[in-house]
């Protein structure tokens, strides 16, 4: 029975296993789009005279589209051993692009000062069709991982990663800007999964 995880609200396939002894199931899986909907971004004029000296104005609303889409990749793959071993695999969790893109991305979304509240509210405002949904974003960080790979067991640790991604047309030329996000420990958005199949052991 396939796994289920809830992802800001949404309901996400799990990938699959090692399907048998030595066997790892291909990574990265496809792209799934999560999330499409319209909103209304802020296009900043290019700097004229006529912006500076206010004739002109420095802003435009322009309707797009923001998508959310998730896959999930590797971060640790052991195939069948004779005997158990124990293994520390360090990774990134949260927002993986840099401070300028993620003030940049506010910025699109017609959000200033503080980046990351200012594109979660702006996130929830656009994504939150209904109550459950909701958007976390955190500072990028490095977590460890302990593993424990059984005799006979094949092993396959998987990570979610998630793309916010603004898109708009201005001037028949296409704008578009993406923050993306890595799953954490804590939000349950590391998955071990062996063959053969038992208790996942990645908490």
């Amino acid at each position: 029975m396939p796994i289920i995880i809830q992802y800001q609200g949404y309901s996400i396939a799990a990938p699959d296993g090692p399907s048998e002894q030595g066997s790892f199931t291909p990574h990265p899986t496809p792209v799934q789009i999560i999330s499409q909907v319209d909103n209304e971004f802020v296009y900043t004029e290019p700097v004229t005279m006529e912006v500076v000296m206010g004739e002109q104005p420095a802003n435009e609303l322009i309707w797009g589209t923001l998508t959310l889409q998730c896959y999930w990749d590797t971060l640790y793959n052991r195939m069948a051993q004779e005997s158990q071993i124990t293994d520390s695999v360090s990774f990134t969790s949260g927002i993986t692009t840099t401070d300028s893109d993620a003030t940049t991305f506010g910025l699109q979304l017609g959000v200033s000062g503080g980046v990351l509240p200012a594109i979660t509210a702006a996130l929830t405002a656009s994504f939150s069709k209904t109550e459950t949904h909701s958007v976390a974003l955190s500072e990028s960080k490095t977590e460890t991982l302990s593993v424990v790979v059984m005799p006979q067991t094949t092993l396959q640790v998987w990570q979610l990663h998630a793309d916010y991604i603004s898109e708009y047309e201005k001037d028949g030329k296409t704008y578009r800007y993406m923050l993306s996000d890595s799953g954490s420990i804590k939000d349950g958005l590391i998955l071990a999964l062996t063959f053969p199949e038992k208790p996942q052991s990645d908490r």
